[in-house]
C-alpha cells in the first residue's frame, strides 16, 4: 500500500492518477517494475491539483512509466500471463450486449416535387427536426384549375402537433424562422407568446374563482383552436406589368402575370386533423380538376385496345418487346402461330330514324302503357339514341301547349298508378344516363308538370327530392339551378310558414351552387327569387314583403352590376302583373343609376304594357315621364317600328280624343298646333316625322304640362 500511495501521490495529473489502478490488475512482476520506475522521478509539488497537457518541460514525459519485464526462468523467456477473470474488479467487467441497441430512426421526409421553390427543402427539415411535427405530408396542388383563393400554384404541407401548446409554439417559431429569411407569413389562428400566457393566466384565475379544475366538454376557452394555417404567400411573385404579343407581333393583352408558387403550412392537432380531413378534401378537388382538364379519350383516338392484350397482358407485352416479323405473326420465330387482332375501339351507332310523329302516334293512341316491342323500336341501348328520343319528347310536349287536355293526359298517370305512354317512354329513356343528364331532364319534366297541372300538384315535395338529389353529387348547369329555384316557388305558400320553408329550400340550392364555385350574389339569382316571389307569392304576406325588401336592396349600386335588359323586362312584367307600380318604376329607373342607356325594346314594352293596362291616369304619367327621356338617351331612342305603334296605342289610352283633335288641326292650317292639346300635338309630331322619314326632327318640347 505504501507503493500505491507513493505512486498516486507522484501523479501530477488526472491521466496519471487514472493509470494507477492498472498497476494492481497485472502480475506482481509488473507492479514491481512500475514501483522501480516510479522511484526514479521526483514527487510533484503539492499544489499541482489540475491536469494540463501543454508541452511544458516538466511534462515532456509521462509521470509513471510502465515497463513490462520478461521473467527469466531456466534461460527461457516466457510472456507475462494474462489476468484471470477473478482478478478483474467488478466495475471493469463489461458484458457485451445480448441484443443490438434499438435506435429510433425518424420517418422519412416527404418527397419534394420537381420545380419546387428552393425554400421547400430547408422548410421540411426545420418543421421535422426543429419543430418536431409528426405525420408530415406534402400535397402538390399546382395543377388545380381554377386556382384556389389561397393563391396560384398552391403547395400545402400538413403536420400534426402533440398538444395545443406545441401547436402554438411551433407556429410561432415557424413564423419567426420565416421572418429571418425575409418572408412575412400570415398565421391564422395563432396566439402569440404573450397572448397565450395572458389567456392561460386568465383561465387559471377564472377556474380558481369558480372552484373548477377544468372546462366542461362543451365549453370554449378561446385557446383550443386545434388548427393554425401559416400562409407564406406566393414565392417568386412578380409585380412587373408585361405586354403579351401573338405570333404576328400584335398586342393581345397586358397585365401582371401570375408567377411563383404559393406555400401554405397546415399545423393541426391529431384529433383536429382527423376531424377536418383537409388532405382528402383537397385531393378530391385536384382529382376532379384533372378529370375536367384531361377528359377521357376514346379508344379510337388512342389507337384501339387489342382483345389479346386484355386477356393476356403479360404475353402481349413480351410479344411487343420482341417485335412482330410479319403481318398477323406474333413473335419472331418462323414457327410463330398466326394471330388475329380485334380492335375494341368504339364505333358510333346510328341514331334510330324516329321522329316526333311516330312518338305522337304512340302517345295519342289512348293507351296508358307502351309495350316492350314498341319501346325497343324507339330506344336503343346507347346514350345518343336516348337523348334523341328525349329531344323528340320535348318537341311533342311543346306542340301540345295549345291542347291542355292532351298535355294533361300525357303528364298524369292513371288512377291505378300506371304511367302514361309519355311517362313510360321518358322513364325508359333516362334510365342508364349519367346522374347529371338524368337530373337535367327530370327537372324539365317536373317544371312542365308544375306549370300545366293544377295547384294541388305536390311540386314542393318534388322540389325537395330534386334538391336532395342535387346535393348528392350530380353537377348541373347554372341555368338548371335557377330553374330549380323557380320550381320551388312555382306554387305560392298558403301561409308564412310555407313561404319560409320554400326560402330555406331555395337557400340550400344557393349554398350548393356556392360550394361548387358558382357566383351566387349575382343578378340572375337575385332576380329569379324576386320574380318568383312576385308571381307566386301572396301580396299581403308579411314574409313575402320582408324577403322582397331584402332582395330589392341588392340592386342598389355597389352591390351588383346593372342587370341585363331581359331580366329588367321580366321584373317589370312581374311587378305590373302584381299591381305593384311603385316597384315597377323602381326597376325602370335602375339603368340610369348605373349610367346605362335603355333600348327601344324596353320603351316599346313600357308603352305596350300601359296601353294594355287601359288606365288613363297611369298612361298619362308614363307618357309625360318617358317620352322626354327617349330623346335624352345616349344614343337617342327614335320612335319607329314597333315602338311607334306602342307609343300611339299608349297615347290613345291617355287621351281617346287625341286622333280626332289632331285631324282637326290638320284641316285648319292657321290654327296653332300647340292649341290642340298635349297628346294631339304629340301625335302630329309623330306623323310629321313618319312622313319625312326622318325621326331626328322628333323633339317634343311641350310635354311638361
Amino acid at each position: 500500500m505504501g507503493v500505491a500511495l507513493r505512486a498516486v501521490g507522484s501523479s501530477a495529473c488526472s491521466a496519471c492518477r487514472l493509470s494507477a489502478p492498472r498497476l494492481f490488475a497485472g502480475h506482481i512482476s509488473t507492479s514491481r517494475a512500475v514501483q522501480a520506475a516510479a522511484r526514479q522521478w521526483p514527487a510533484a509539488p503539492a499544489n499541482a491539483r489540475f491536469s494540463s497537457f501543454r508541452a511544458t518541460p516538466r511534462l515532456q514525459q509521462p509521470s509513471i512509466e510502465e515497463v513490462e519485464e520478461e521473467k527469466v526462468g531456466n534461460g527461457v523467456h516466457e510472456p507475462a500471463s494474462e489476468p484471470n477473470g477473478d482478478d478483474v474488479p467488478w466495475y471493469l467487467q463489461v458484458e457485451p450486449p445480448r441484443h443490438p441497441t434499438l435506435l429510433h430512426e425518424p420517418p422519412p421526409l416527404p418527397e419534394i416535387p420537381e420545380s419546387s421553390p428552393k425554400l421547400m427543402e430547408p422548410l421540411l427539415k426545420f418543421v421535422a427536426e426543429e419543430l418536431g411535427l409528426d405525420e408530415l405530408s406534402l400535397l402538390d396542388l399546382r395543377e388545380l384549375d381554377p386556382a384556389p383563393a389561397l393563391g396560384p400554384d398552391l403547395m400545402m404541407l400538413f403536420g400534426s402537433a402533440r398538444s395545443e401548446r406545441h401547436l402554438h409554439v411551433s407556429a410561432d417559431r415557424l413564423v419567426r424562422w420565416l421572418r429571418g429569411r425575409g418572408i412575412t407569413a400570415q398565421a391564422d389562428g395563432l396566439l402569440g407568446r404573450n397572448e397565450l400566457k395572458t389567456r392561460l393566466r386568465r383561465k387559471a384565475r377564472k377556474a380558481k374563482l369558480l372552484g373548477k379544475t377544468g372546462d366542461g366538454p362543451g365549453e370554449d376557452d378561446g385557446i383550443s383552436t386545434g388548427w393554425i394555417c401559416v400562409n407564406l404567400g406566393t414565392l417568386g411573385r412578380s409585380d412587373q406589368e408585361v405586354t403579351i404579343y401573338d405570333d404576328t407581333g400584335a398586342q393581345v393583352g397586358f397585365g401582371v402575370p401570375q408567377l411563383g408558387t404559393t406555400v401554405v403550412v397546415q399545423i393541426m392537432t391529431e384529433s383536429r386533423r382527423e376531424e377536418l380531413s383537409l388532405e382528402k378534401l383537397w385531393s378530391g378537388k385536384l382529382k376532379r380538376s384533372l378529370e375536367k382538364s384531361q377528359p377521357k379519350q376514346g379508344t379510337e383516338a388512342l389507337g384501339g385496345t387489342d382483345v389479346f392484350d386484355e386477356a393476356f397482358p403479360t404475353q402481349a407485352k413480351t410479344d411487343r418487346l420482341r417485335g412482330a416479323k410479319g403481318p398477323g405473326i406474333v413473335g419472331g420465330s418462323q414457327f410463330a402461330v398466326p394471330s388475329r387482332f380485334f380492335s375494341t375501339s368504339s364505333r358510333r351507332l346510328k341514331v334510330p330514324a324516329v321522329d316526333s310523329t311516330a312518338i305522337g302516334e304512340i302517345i295519342s293512341s289512348g293507351r296508358q302503357a307502351v309495350s316492350m316491342q314498341e319501346m325497343s323500336e324507339l330506344l336503343m341501348t346507347d346514350v345518343e339514341s336516348k337523348l334523341h328520343v328525349l329531344s323528340l319528347l320535348k318537341q311533342y310536349a311543346e306542340s301540345l301547349n295549345d291542347h291542355t287536355t292532351a298535355l294533361d293526359r300525357a303528364l298524369v298517370p292513371s288512377e291505378d298508378g300506371t304511367p302514361s305512354a309519355f311517362l313510360s317512354i321518358f322513364n325508359r329513356a333516362i334510365s342508364g344516363l349519367s346522374p347529371s343528364q338524368a337530373l337535367d331532364h327530370r327537372l324539365w319534366l317536373e317544371t312542365l308538370r308544375a306549370n300545366n297541372l293544377s295547384p294541388f300538384y305536390p311540386n314542393f315535395e318534388v322540389a325537395k327530392a330534386l334538391v336532395k338529389e342535387l346535393q348528392s353529387g350530380p353537377e348541373i348547369s347554372r341555368e338548371n339551378c335557377i330553374d330549380l329555384i323557380r320550381l320551388i316557388y312555382i306554387h305560392g305558400g298558403k301561409s308564412d310558414e310555407d313561404v319560409r320553408q320554400q326560402s330555406i329550400l331555395a337557400m340550400e340550392v344557393i349554398d350548393t351552387m356556392s360550394a361548387r364555385g358558382e357566383k351566387v350574389l349575382d343578378n340572375d339569382v337575385v332576380g329569379t327569387v324576386i320574380e318568383s316571389l312576385l308571381r307566386h307569392g301572396r301580396k299581403e304576406s308579411p314574409e313575402v314583403t320582408r324577403l322582397l325588401r331584402q332582395f330589392e336592396d341588392l340592386f342598389a349600386p355597389g352591390y351588383l352590376p346593372c342587370p341585363s335588359e331581359a331580366l329588367l323586362v321580366r321584373l317589370l312584367d312581374a311587378y305590373s302583373a302584381q299591381g305593384d307600380w311603385g316597384g315597377f318604376w323602381k326597376i325602370w329607373r335602375i339603368p340610369p343609376r348605373f349610367l346605362q342607356p335603355r333600348s327601344s325594346r324596353m320603351y316599346a314594352y313600357l308603352f305596350h304594357r300601359f296601353a294594355a293596362d287601359n288606365n288613363q291616369k297611369r298612361a298619362t304619367y308614363a307618357l309625360r315621364w318617358t317620352v322626354d327621356e327617349m330623346t335624352k338617351e345616349q344614343p337617342p331612342v327614335l320612335p319607329k317600328g314597333r315602338l311607334l305603334e306602342a307609343l300611339k296605342a299608349c297615347i290613345l289610352c291617355a287621351d281617346p280624343t287625341a286622333v280626332r283633335r289632331a285631324n282637326q288641326v290638320k284641316m285648319m292650317p292657321t290654327m296653332p298646333r300647340e292649341a290642340a292639346g298635349e297628346f294631339p300635338y304629340l301625335l302630329l309630331k309623330l306623323d310629321e316625322a313618319a312622313e319625312m322619314e326622318n325621326f331626328q326632327v322628333f323633339q317634343p318640347n311641350n310635354l311638361g304640362a
